[in-house]
């Protein structure tokens, strides 16, 4: 059956037949029923919906027609010349449809201006650039040769914008007229009459030529222009460092330009295809194809346009004896005889696709979809193609409303239900292109009537049999399972559920959703019916799917029981509960006990073990169906848990030791009785507290599941009623969520049972051991002050699973990011999105640290964070993020299009995710079973898949399956890992050396670096173009691989030394760097961390040391010099002070933080990569620091504003600096995430000891933010743990009281003295350099008493440990900075009264203990101040220490400092007026440095600078001044020396003048007389100012009456 889809429609007509009577669109002085058309033109404007045609008639006249879609066509007759030399032999349209190009018989060209004479008002482009074309008339070109009259013409339009008609001739001649010129530019001939000639032009338009057809049937192809492709910025040598020509400067060639030597440009012969095979150049699906038809054997073959294969796209099976093939994206348009008439053919190209080159007769009827007859008296002369607006369709749809359908020729008639197409709504419709049919008599147009989709609804909707729509969607590529989905919904809404079950079959959709569309219309019973008959077969389901329904299945039962009260339906239901395990127990006992349904809920829960549950749902509601002796009985047979009843709890008569033993039976019930179990802690033995621990054990992976439900706080909905909606809402929650209280318990109280719990085990074994001592069979002391608690990442157990790697800082090309305390802030340029603001942003704009909202707003944790070149990824607690261009499908999506905010990776959302890099445009991800994941840009094999593609989602390699991968590093377009084992792997390109396997061919699967498989390789790390790794045992720094740019500059090295016959060989130069190499290094640390950016490599130490290497061409290593590149690591001097913790280097710039959590960035800043504001105005000088920008770059290290300070809970230890570098690149930004850093907590420490002390150090340290440190240090003060509240008061960064803990427990150590004095003095050197440290941010909240009780706390440990003074001393003197001050009061001024820092009272004893009220550690009543030791520790010094204490003491009182407690002495002490005394030392010079004195003076000063240049006296001031100087000079007191350049008159900015010899004869002594009366007299000052004013050559800017006012202002005040 033919499918209904076009319909065909008159448009014109020049003739009348005897079937139509429309009118002759010819004038009626010219109309006959002879007129023909001779000749035709079409062309279309598929932008603007644009059609013009032009017919040649026998009469002389030229028909135009012009019709833009949505108005009426335009249609003109215009008369030709009628000589008949110029009539026209062929003509064709320009490219835009304005012009009409025509060749004559006698050889003359006419340019006839279309568009201007159909729409007179239309702008003409043209016009405006050609004056030679008249818009009035015709414009007529003559021929200036003689040649053979015309065949056929084209127009081309060069690449170099000009206009030209190619003309073929009957002797075979190519004749190229410059229409712009007006005369003949070049000929060229194939010694045959030319038939036809066709423009073809390749998909990127960089090559035309020209088709040309002979009488003869040989076909010929003539280059007509050739343009070289053109690269763009982004191509690939261009991101490996290449400078690319722009495309307007690479030359083409052109025919028209060529020469006879030029082979390429003469025309060839298609020398594959036989005379039956004819040529014709197609558009279809977004392309351009040459076909070739070949008539002997129906067969259409499409090659692609550019010709240079011969190997066909498609081959399609046509009807024999077909005509004028015109090819669209699914149909192609023929004529062919057919029943001996002619007719115009609908062929499907789906079901034409042949492979068979032999004619099928039965084939090709089959693809016909529709076929229209065309008169018989009519010859068709041409066929063109025809698009249609997208709103085609629904204008058609509505002017049927209102008119009557247009006059239709031939085909089958087919009406279908109006009604139909009424509810039927596609999603899109389809607009199927058409075609445009002239015959010798018409005009015909074959249009589309009805979408394909809204047909094959109509199809599938209205017939019992699909048959029909099945082979409509097949001949027309439909998506058919949607379609037929849609269908099933028409069916629903009819009320046909039946058929909509018949639809939704043949749809094959999923499950879900075919009863999310049964439950919309209420047909809950439908809807058991299909889930009995789906559950029956479980093998065809999912596990997961299974259960969900399962889980709707028992809600449906439910719902039909209580509506229908149907008995063997209830039968049923008892059965599938019995039989099925698939649904959620919780989730039916909770519908039961909501309906009452009581008997039931107890079958279920004592055949499934869920007695407890569900007499805790029965008395929820109220009441107690069941008898206190049925729920005993229930309780000791089937759970262990007794319930609360509504007059009391059964429970709370048991023992403790009864509850908790009960409760360990059914451990799912403890969580809901924490209270209960804290309460008998202490009366509980070892073994139970070894069973709790192990319940509750937070690195157990049962109980992590529990704690993040906790976490979140997620809460079940629980339903009310038993309502169709009700029953729905519930169905993504209830097959994932259990019914557990666990649920609305705070994460913070599991985590501080699971401590306690440790606490009191841990007490009672050292009760234990006091009493047993040492004969105590087992017992081993894992408190080790030494070594803090082991690290997961050097766990026993650390092969099985990968930690989170916490990335603080990272940066790309133009842009950089980090994680404060969660939240993660991006700056640079925010093309593409990479910046994660969303559209707030200007796409080039340049952008300050901001945080990322989205992120912030939804309460995503950030962890870690990846820079790509346009691309960001975030590794969050809730998964794995990406923003910003997906061009490649680097983001992960599955999409190509760009993301301006954060959207997560599905892909990666059920695997634990460890750590994340970026490429330039591909990204990886390593999960902590060790597998990696790659995506993106894929070309040069850097996705290790073992192909060249892209890949759009995270794809595992599956190459490195059993690698044991612990970290992965990311290039430009190379990738590598390393393995447990210390192995490197690399895969991607390798042009520049990258893989380091010596040589330079890509691998697209990983390949081991064979050069470091002798080495223990510790790290890896890539830049754009080169890799770095580092090795242990010893440590040596190697380096492959290296930057174009580079390698160009050695090029050209190479050869000016072979040119200087230079005994250096080239080829070392340009092989050296395809291997790893070692490289000189005076690094004494331990590595920490290594970053390479595009030229540059940045290196950290354990000991917060930064050192940099490599190309500076923008200051990108922080060295301060320009250009000068480093050859080993140099130190970056600026941190010598600081102490870095991360680091991130980008392309030609680089960044850090330091201990104190301030970030720093240098380098490049012309796109805004540093984030510094001042650059982005223009600024090229900082305040303060000269020299720092060049341009705009910076060349030294400078603070990033406007970005939070990094901390990293826990991080600092006053242990070693390596205790400090290790917790903080693990810490930040794991609040709420438990499997980032907890090993097997029960296998730490001794193996006859589980869960011993060092869990406990663990657990507080991995998890700060998951406990309340209050809660914590009182439990640990209650069971003498001083460990735990040393690591306590650390995390708290209370330094001081973390010490004098760590001290206690070294106390209590069976250690010797040498051990004592060492382990000792790592704890208090670990405090002091904190201290110490100017960017720690304690040292303004550290006083001289918290020193002086640093200070008597390490004197009294000392004393008491009886160790010696010569390691005291030498520690101490390394911080006399910070400690000489109090330590001066102590050793020589404790015993004066006046100098006391007053401690509260406690005890006798020596004991340090914690206050209820305060948190502050005090001393005893024995000792009455911090400042006083016995003298047998202050004799203990020796005599060269105080020395150097009184040395460090007075220095510090010369500078300035404060010493108030010294002043306090010296008053105390004075015998005389001590009121004098102390007004004196108050107002001593020294009081103020004389340094910092003069920089206040100078600043004031320069307040007034720029606005005051001069001093402005008054009329009068100015002539007493002068007649002053005149009576002086004329009485001879005063004698005026022209050549002195000491000045005559003094004037002053306060407005006082006076003359130079009275100012110094009498002021001046005036002055230093009324400074030494002053209430508190200021001789000094006086002194200091007479002099200056006195001394030759110093001009006074104080005037003196001022100064004087002011002090006694001061004074009186």
């Amino acid at each position: 059956m033919p499918y209904p889809l076009f319909e065909l429609a008159t448009l014109l007509r020049v003739r009348q037949n005897g079937a139509s009577s429309e009118a002759s669109h010819i004038t009626n002085t010219n109309r006959t029923r002879n007129v023909q058309v001779r000749m035709c033109a079409f062309k279309e404007q598929r932008n603007k919906a644009i059609t013009v045609m032009v017919l040649m008639c026998d009469n002389g006249y030229l028909l135009l027609r012009y019709s833009v879609y949505g108005q009426p066509p335009i249609v003109k007759q215009v008369q030709w010349f009628q000589h008949p030399s110029k009539q026209i032999v062929c003509m064709t349209f320009d490219p835009s449809a304005d012009w009409l190009v025509c060749a004559c018989q006698d050889n003359s060209v006419c340019i006839v201006p279309v568009a201007a004479i159909l729409n007179p008002n239309l702008e003409n482009k043209k016009l405006s650039q050609q004056q030679n074309w008249s818009t009035t008339d015709v414009t007529i070109i003559e021929p200036t040769n003689r040649r053979a009259p015309p065949t056929s013409i084209v127009w081309w339009h060069s690449i170099d914008d000009k206009d030209i008609a190619i003309i073929g001739t009957e002797l075979g001649e190519l004749v190229f007229i410059d229409l712009d010129l007006l005369h003949d530019v070049a000929v060229t001939d194939v010694k045959e009459k030319v038939s036809s000639l066709e423009l073809a032009q390749n998909d990127k338009s960089s090559v035309t030529y020209l088709l040309i057809h002979t009488t003869s049937g040989e076909q010929w192809r003539l280059l007509l222009e050739l343009s070289p492709t053109q690269w763009t910025a982004e191509s690939e040598f261009s991101q490996m460092g290449f400078e690319m020509l722009e495309g307007r400067t690479i030359p083409f060639e052109t025919f028209l330009q060529s020469d006879e030597f030029q082979s390429d440009f003469a025309p060839v012969p298609f020398k594959q295809f036989s005379t039956c095979v004819r040529l014709s150049v197609q558009h279809a699906k977004g392309r351009n194809y040459v076909a070739a038809h070949d008539k002997d054997t129906s067969i259409y073959k499409v090659f692609d346009a550019s010709i240079d294969n011969w190997l066909p796209l498609f081959v399609y099976q046509v009807p024999a004896d077909s005509e004028h093939i015109v090819l669209s994206d699914r149909l192609m348009f023929t004529v062919g005889k057919h029943m001996d008439k002619t007719c115009l053919s609908v062929i499907s190209n789906q079901m034409s696709e042949t492979s068979s080159p032999t004619v099928d007769e039965e084939t090709s009827l089959d693809a016909i979809v529709q076929m229209f007859v065309i008169p018989e008296d009519e010859t068709i002369l041409e066929i063109y193609k025809e698009r249609f607006p997208s709103r085609y369709l629904a204008d058609r749809q509505r002017r049927q409303k209102t008119h009557k359908q247009t006059d239709r020729v031939g085909g089958t008639r087919y009406d279908g239900n109006s009604s139909t197409f009424e509810y039927i709504e596609p999603q899109k419709d389809t607009v199927l292109d058409g075609c445009v049919v002239i015959t010798d008599a018409a005009v015909y147009q074959c249009r589309p009537r009805v979408s394909p989709e809204k047909l094959f609804l109509q199809l599938a909707v209205e017939n019992s049999d699909c048959t029909l729509a099945d082979k409509l969607g097949i001949v027309l590529g439909l998506d058919v399972n949607r379609l037929y989905e849609k269908g099933a919904k028409l069916r629903l809404s009819k009320g046909e559920y039946n058929q909509a079950m018949k639809l939704f079959n043949f749809s094959k959709c999923d499950n879900m959703t075919r009863i999310s569309s049964f439950a919309k219309y209420g047909r809950m019973k439908e809807i058991l019916v299909h889930l009995r008959h789906v559950l029956n077969r479980p093998a065809e389901l999912l596990p997961t799917e299974r259960k969900t329904l399962s889980n709707l299945a028992v809600q449906c039962y439910i719902q039909q029981i209580v509506e229908t009260k149907d008995r063997h339906l209830e039968m049923i239901f008892r059965q599938f509960l019995t039989d099925s395990f698939d649904y959620n127990v919780m989730l039916a006992l909770n519908l039961l006990a909501e309906l009452g349904m009581y008997e039931l809920l107890m079958e279920i829960a004592k055949s499934r073990g869920h007695i407890g549950d569900a007499l805790d749902l029965i008395i929820s509601k109220g009441t107690l169906q069941l008898g206190i002796d049925s729920a005993t009985k229930a309780m000791s047979q089937e759970f262990s848990v007794a319930m609360a009843t509504t007059t009391g709890s059964l429970l709370q008569c048991l023992t403790s030791a009864d509850l908790v033993y009960h409760l360990l039976n059914e451990p799912e019930y403890t969580n809901k009785y924490l209270t209960a179990m804290k309460s008998c802690l202490r009366e509980l033995d070892m073994e139970t507290l070894l069973r709790l621990a192990e319940l509750f054990d937070p690195s157990r992976p049962s109980m992590k599941m529990h704690l993040q439900k906790a976490a979140i706080q997620s809460r079940r909905r629980s339903l009310s009623q038993c309502s169709i909606s009700s029953t729905f809402s519930s169905l993504s929650s209830s097959s994932e969520t259990g019914y557990h209280d666990i649920n609305q318990l705070r994460l913070e109280t599991l985590i501080e049972f699971f401590l306690e719990v440790l606490l009191v085990l841990n007490y009672k074994r050292q009760v234990i051991r006091r009493i047993h001592s040492s004969s105590f069979v087992g017992y081993q002391d894992d408190s080790s002050l030494s070594s803090p608690p082991q690290s997961p990442l050097n766990s026993p157990r650390r092969e099985s699973r990968v930690p989170k790697q916490n990335t603080l800082l990272s940066c790309g090309q133009y842009h950089g990011a980090a994680v404060c305390h969660g939240d993660l802030y991006t700056w640079g340029r925010a093309h593409s999105g990479r910046l994660g603001h969303g559209e707030i942003i200007v796409d080039d704009g340049k952008v300050p640290p901001f945080r990322v909202e989205t992120l912030h707003m939804h309460r995503i944790k950030v962890i870690a964070v990846a820079c790509g070149k346009e691309h960001t990824l975030a590794l969050c607690q809730q998964g794995v993020y990406g923003w910003g261009s997906s061009r490649h499908g680097q983001i992960g999506t599955g999409s190509t299009h760009t993301q301006t905010r954060p959207v997560e990776i599905t892909e990666l959302s059920n695997h634990k995710i460890a750590a994340i890099a970026c490429g330039q445009y591909h990204s990886l991800a390593l999960s902590q079973d060790h597998r990696v994941w790659s995506w993106g840009w894929g070309v040069h094999g850097q996705l290790g898949h073992g192909d060249p593609y892209d890949q759009h989602i995270p794809k595992v390699i599956q190459a490195l399956t059993d690698a044991q991968v612990i970290q992965i590093s990311a290039g430009c377009c190379h990738s590598a890992v390393l393995t447990l084992q210390g192995q490197v792997m690399t895969f991607g390109c390798n042009r520049f050396g990258q893989l380091g396997d010596g040589d330079t061919e890509k691998q697209s699967l990983p390949t081991v670096v064979m050069a470091l498989e002798e080495y223990q390789v510790i790290m890896v790390s890539s830049g754009l173009f080169h890799n770095v790794a580092v090795t242990t045992n010893p440590q040596l720094i190697y380096v492959w691989g290296a930057h174009p740019a580079s390698l160009r500059q050695k090029l050209l090295q190479s050869r000016r030394r072979r040119g200087s016959h230079s005994p250096v060989k080239p080829q070392a130069y340009e092989t050296v760097h395809l291997t790893p190499r070692p490289i000189d290094n005076n690094i004494l640390n331990r590595i920490k961390q290594v970053s390479c950016g595009s030229n540059h490599t940045l290196i950290v130490t354990v000991a917060g040391e930064l050192f940099s290497i490599g190309k500076n061409d923008c200051g990108q290593l922080g060295v301060g010099t320009y250009r000068v590149e480093q050859f080993v690591p140099t130190l970056v001097q600026h941190f010598s002070d600081k102490l870095v913790i991360a680091v991130a280097a980008g392309v030609e710039f680089s960044a850090v933080i330091d201990i104190s959590g301030h970030t720093w960035v240098w380098g490049r800043a012309d796109h805004g990569q540093l984030g510094l504001e001042s650059i982005e105005r223009g600024s090229h000088h900082h305040p303060g620091r000269k020299g720092q920008y060049i341009g705009r770059e910076v060349l030294t290290p400078t603070q990033l504003s406007g970005l939070p300070l990094v901390v990293t809970t826990g991080a600092l230890s006053v242990n070693t600096i390596d205790d400090y570098m290790d917790d903080s690149m693990s810490d930040d930004g794991s609040d709420n995430d438990l499997e980032i850093s907890l090993p097997e907590l029960s296998r730490m420490g001794p193996q006859s000891l589980p869960y011993s002390r060092q869990c406990i150090s663990m657990v507080l340290q991995t998890l700060p933010s998951h406990y309340s440190h209050t809660v914590m240090l009182r439990l640990c003060l209650d069971y003498k743990d001083w460990q735990g509240v040393a690591d306590i008061y650390e995390m708290d960064r209370k330094f001081i009281y973390s010490m004098v803990y760590r001290l206690r427990v070294i106390k209590h150590k069976d250690w010797k003295s040498e051990m004592v004095v060492d382990k000792a003095k790592t704890v208090i050197h670990g405090c002091l350099r904190i201290l110490s440290d100017e960017n720690s941010g304690l040292n303004d909240s550290v006083t001289n008493m918290d020193l002086a009780f640093l200070l008597h706390q390490v004197l009294w440990f000392w004393y008491t440990m009886a160790l010696p003074m010569q390691p005291l001393e030498a520690m101490l003197s390394e911080y006399f900075k910070l400690l000489a001050y109090p330590l001066s009061l102590m050793l020589f001024s404790a015993n004066s009264d006046e100098v006391r820092y007053s401690a509260p009272e406690n005890s006798a004893d020596i004991e340090i203990v914690l206050l209820t009220d305060r948190e502050d550690i005090t001393l005893p009543t024995s000792a009455n101040s911090l400042l006083e030791i016995p003298d047998k520790i202050r004799h203990s010094f020796s005599t060269k220490f105080c020395l150097q204490v009184t040395s460090a003491v007075v220095t510090h009182i010369n500078t300035g400092q404060p010493h108030k407690e010294y002043t306090d002495i010296l008053v105390n002490g004075y015998t005389g007026d001590k009121s004098q005394l102390q007004r004196s030392l108050r107002h001593q010079p020294n009081d103020v440095p004389e340094e910092k004195l003069w920089q206040e003076i100078l600043q004031n000063l320069k307040k007034d600078l720029n606005s005051r240049e001069f001093i402005q006296l008054s009329h009068n001031d100015a002539k007493s001044l002068l007649n002053a100087l005149r009576e002086q000079i004329q009485s001879n007191t005063y004698r005026y020396v022209p050549e002195e350049q000491e000045p005559d008159v003094m004037v002053f900015s306060c407005g006082h003048h006076f003359l130079k010899q009275p100012f110094l004869l009498t002021t001046v002594p005036l002055f230093e007389t009324a400074m030494n009366n002053l209430p508190v007299p200021l001789p000094a000052t006086a002194d200091i100012l007479v002099h200056m004013y006195r001394k030759n050559g110093c001009v006074p800017l104080a005037c003196p009456n001022c100064v004087l006012s002011t002090m006694k202002q001061l004074e009186s005040g």
